[in-house]
């Protein structure tokens, strides 16, 4: 750390006059430049001590102090010499006495310096300095919300958060916050505690998206700092913080350090202050009684300046008291007497105006000594004002964020203003980058390199692979500026990342594809890499390593590329070999998961994707925030021909009103499913780690090629079920369970004398699927901002096969059910009349029921048929989704026939070129339904996502549930369910 400021540290400083000579820069940088006087000093403290309102002075809060280490080290570099290092040691002292009697009591900002400088240290240093109040190092984040009182605190569902849960349960001023688990609910949060590493925080994603305007990591951090900063951004990214932070706190210390945090915030001090008082033992032993002799280490903390300045009560009072007094002439606002006088309010205030005024002037008068007197008044005014007015956000929401749920992951607070000023050299993982120039598209770019090369002797031109060599493979994201870089021929899509003025943290995974000799001289596919790349706003991002091994034949190199963010593929690209033996490396596909949607897409547990390689074998490259694998499963074909047998048979056996989960064609068909399964789940954990499989809740699927297709339904948690197992007693209960806790809790969930449908992934986790878009020009219909909800639908179009004439007439017919949740029915009987229709009517809902099979004139190519009126898959296009020039949106398409995913020809299959041709979400089968199994999946679906008043749900939660009720009636048609869209969509 020295080295940083003083080249090969020759200052002599010890870590005390380091510290010091960092936070008066400021002061020393006019004491060299204006040879010290008197009114150059005053000026320089003046400009490092920016002034603060009188009543902070009067009260005697902490001054803010801002220190630029680039600048600092500039300075430093002044002063290399060894006359001016004994003139700068000699005089320090004085120079630190007359800066603390002026700026103490103060707290610090840090801004700037490099990835690796190591800021836990400086931060301890620099707390250690007597009037230091506490440390944050800068970080802009102009999305973050304010903070409101009583503070919302969340903590993780898993093990350790229900620890740390039943610890606060008993912790004091409960009237202060409220506490609550998370996991099964979208959450907006003020503060979320994080048990445990930091390593593990950054790689625990959440089951469902939380937001939180602060996060603190409770246990120690011994990561790298350069590392540290990176799963520091991850957070921030995640839950959209306006302060994120390390704070070591022994596991049998965190009560008491819990009890001094919410102390000193009510109080009135800022966070970051609360956060370094909290840590000493000595605050700890008021609160308990018992004394100890440990402090924690100084917290490690990232923040925004506005956001932490929200963190104050006072100021959060001054926000309610400034809504109050926008809210209607009029408004009444009607407290107890005793309320009223606690906050020495006039009886007589009777209007929301009137309060807001009266509690703005009496704020001033407050001293905020007793967490049980004015802090406590504060939140019971809140609580009795929303009991009456409804949510009071702290400000006012502009009309962009007005109308936005807090369930679509965004703070309820409108964010703070931007802040302006220089960033400096930030960390890079925090690093502020330049406006970015919409005309310079940027690329994923390679360099492939020579082991061994000595700095400066890198080629100029790319390198030719030789056979049975490993090189430095160097991956970033960058603009194209040729030279010995290869480049994607394809820019990446950025329109799919969330607005950033911080950039964007994307996962990098290396996926080989061919063979190569490893170090112990055994011929394989290695084993796949990733790292994390901060992409700036603009510019080149730094490069992320990893090791290319080329195998025996260079000509036959394939290896994959996946770009990720949030373990969510953005996109994927394939290196091959080009003439001269040159890679070349062409982008496959571009997925845009939404990001930018106001729905704020939860981050996905697991993520597969799917590819055949050039001999026809399937291959699943399995992604979770801390593991990567890839494999090639031996029999994964025949496995998905013998479950689309299975499928087949129980579905067109297991038709009527009285069918049950546990009748024969189901249980035939569930241990077979259960049986392949169950061996490729297993496959796949020896590669992988189960608890990653297990746990994971949401989980993405991508095809990266076409005829790829990884049956994840079917994939089954519980021992492969033995050939005359049973199905389980309690599998409807499970089914019907939604948050899943009776099968978790079922004796039998592991016992392969039985068999349960809970058991099936298909049953158990959100699954989005993504079809390979290939280098068409065809583009997914994706939510954008405002636009991210499918239904109420207004108007509906029907075509039937001929084979299910039966099922298109009568009371229980297919219009009759479309009818009852949709206002406008249109059936037709040919393709023809079909396009038509699209074009004219526009409807935002349509309901095939065809048949499907090989045409006869083309060999080869698939049809749907519709009243004896045949469509060739190859005739298939935008035309029959959605009207010629629309913009916006296309329809939902439900798909309830013969066979529409599952054809013999994959790479044709009729939901994904519906996918692609415009409809951005379509639900199909994977096997051969009945005519009246199609109505009736039809009416379980509209039922549960056409109804005005259902509660909106992400795509696939409502498919789930649809799939689950359908199972527990004991409908096999369940298992047949297949949907393609991106999860983003609301229903």
């Amino acid at each position: 750390m020295h080295d940083y400021f003083f080249a090969n540290d020759r200052s002599g400083l010890h870590h005390g006059e380091l510290a010091r000579f960092v936070l008066i820069s400021p002061l020393l940088s006019v004491i060299l430049d204006e040879h010290g006087s008197s009114v150059a000093n005053a000026a320089a403290i003046t400009s490092a001590l920016p002034a603060a309102s009188e009543r902070c002075f009067d009260q005697g809060y902490p001054r803010p102090l801002r220190v630029s280490l680039p600048a600092a080290r500039a300075l430093a570099r002044r002063l290399l010499d060894q006359v001016s290092i004994e003139w700068l040691r000699e005089n320090l002292p004085t120079w630190w006495e007359l800066f603390r009697e002026v700026g103490a009591p103060m707290t610090v900002t840090l801004r700037g310096g490099p990835p690796g400088l190591d800021r836990r240290a400086l931060a301890g240093l620099v707390a250690e300095q007597q009037g230091v109040t506490s440390v944050v190092f800068d970080m802009r984040q102009p999305a973050a919300g304010r903070w409101e009182w009583p503070l919302r605190i969340g903590i993780p569902g898993d093990v350790l958060g229900q620890q740390l849960y039943a610890q606060l349960l008993s912790a004091h001023y409960r009237e202060l916050y409220e506490i609550e688990l998370l996991g099964q609910h979208d959450a907006v949060v003020d503060l979320l505690l994080l048990p445990g590493a930091l390593f593990e925080a950054a790689a625990a994603v959440p089951h469902r998206r939380t937001v939180a305007d602060a996060v603190l990591v409770l246990g120690r951090d011994t990561l790298a700092p350069r590392r540290a900063a990176v799963d520091l951004r991850v957070l921030v990214d995640r839950y959209r913080s306006g302060l994120v932070g390390v704070c070591d706190v022994p596991p049998d210390c965190v009560t008491p350090w819990f009890q001094v945090l919410m102390r000193e915030l009510s109080h009135n001090r800022g966070l970051p202050d609360a956060l370094f008082l909290a840590r000493r033992s000595s605050e700890w032993a008021s609160e308990t009684g018992v004394a100890s002799s440990f402090d924690a280490p100084a917290p490690l903390l990232f923040g925004d300046a506005s956001f932490i300045a929200s963190t104050r009560l006072e100021d959060a009072a001054l926000r309610l008291a400034e809504n109050l007094k926008r809210q209607s002439p009029g408004t009444p606002a009607l407290l107890p007497a005793d309320l009223l006088a606690r906050l020495g309010l006039d009886p007589a205030t009777a209007t929301a105006t009137e309060l807001g005024a009266g509690l703005e002037h009496q704020l001033r008068n407050m001293r905020w000594m007793s967490e049980t007197g004015d802090a406590t008044t504060v939140v019971r005014l809140r609580r009795e004002l929303e009991n009456q007015l409804g949510r009071l956000d702290t400000e006012v929401m502009s009309p962009s964020r007005s109308s936005m749920d807090p369930r679509d992951g965004w703070a309820m607070s409108a964010p703070p203003p931007e802040m302006a000023g220089p960033m400096d050299d930030m960390p890079e993982a925090f690093a502020e980058a330049p406006a970015p120039d919409r005309g310079e598209t940027r690329h994923v770019q390679a360099r492939v390199l020579p082991l061994g090369l000595a700095p400066g002797s890198e080629p100029d031109q790319p390198v030719v692979l030789v056979a049975d060599t490993a090189y430095r493979l160097l991956v970033h994201v960058g603009i194209d500026r040729g030279g010995p870089f290869i480049v994607a021929s394809e820019p990446l899509d950025e329109s799919s990342l969330p607005a950033s003025t911080n950039g964007h943290l994307l996962k990098i995974v290396y996926c080989p594809l061919s063979p190569a000799v490893d170090d112990a001289g055994h011929r394989s596919i290695p084993a796949p890499m990733q790292d994390i790349l901060m992409l700036p706003a603009a510019g080149d991002s730094a490069a992320v390593e990893f090791v290319l091994r080329c195998g025996q034949s260079p000509r036959d190199f394939r290896a994959r590329v996946i770009v990720a963010h949030e373990n969510r593929v953005l996109q994927t690209l394939l290196f091959t070999m080009g003439e001269e033996g040159v890679l070349v490396l062409h982008p496959e596909n571009q997925f845009s998961p939404t990001l930018a949607s106001p729905s704020a897409d939860a981050p996905a547990d697991l993520a597969f994707v799917v590819n055949d390689n050039p001999d026809g074998a399937s291959g699943v490259t399995t992604m979770q925030p801390g593991a990567v694998s890839f494999l090639e499963p031996e029999g994964l074909k025949e496995s998905i021909r013998r479950m689309r047998i299975a499928l087949s048979t129980a579905v067109a056996t297991d038709v009527g009103d009285t069918v049950t989960i546990s009748s024969d064609a189901n249980l035939k068909m569930m241990i077979m499913l259960a049986n392949h399964g169950a061996m490729i789940l297993q496959e796949i954990s020896r590669h992988h780690p189960m608890a990653g499989l297990d746990g994971a809740r949401r989980v993405q699927v991508v095809e990266a090629v076409d005829k790829a297709y990884f049956p994840v339904e079917f994939l089954y948690t519980g021992k492969a079920p033995m050939l005359d197992a049973k199905v389980c007693p309690k599998a409807v209960a499970a089914l019907e369970d939604p948050v899943q806790t009776v099968h978790e809790a079922c004796s039998h969930r592991n016992d392969p004398d039985f068999v349960c449908p809970a058991a099936f992934w298909g049953f158990q986790k959100c699954i989005e699927r993504l079809a390979s878009t290939g280098d068409q020009t065809h583009q997914l219909s994706v939510p954008e901002a405002g636009e991210n909800r499918l239904g109420p639908f207004s108007s509906a179009l029907i075509a039937a096969s001929n084979r299910a004439k039966d099922e298109m007439k009568g009371p229980r017919s297919l219009p009759k059910v479309v009818a009852s949740h949709v206002a406008k029915v249109s059936r037709v009987d040919s393709w023809k009349d079909w396009k038509a229709k699209v074009d004219k009517d526009k409807p935002d809902l349509l309901v095939l029921m065809p048949h499907s099979e090989e045409s006869r004139q083309l060999p080869g190519i698939p049809i749907l048929e519709v009243s004896l009126n045949e469509l060739h898959a190859s005739h298939l296009d935008e035309a029959y989704v959605r009207a010629e020039g629309a913009g916006g949106k296309g329809p939902l398409l439900l798909l309830m026939g013969c066979s529409t995913t599952f054809a013999e020809t994959p790479f044709l299959n009729f939901v994904r070129r519906f996918n692609l041709s415009g409809a951005p979400i379509v639900i199909g089968t994977l096997s051969i339904i009945h005519g009246t199994q199609a109505s009736m999946v039809t009416q379980q679906l509209l039922a549960a996502i056409a109804k005005p008043g259902h509660e909106v749900q992400r795509f696939d939660e409502a498919i789930l549930g649809v799939k689950r009720r359908l199972a527990a009636a004991g409908h096999s048609v369940a298992f047949s369910l297949i949907a393609y869209g991106h999860s983003s969509w609301r229903l």
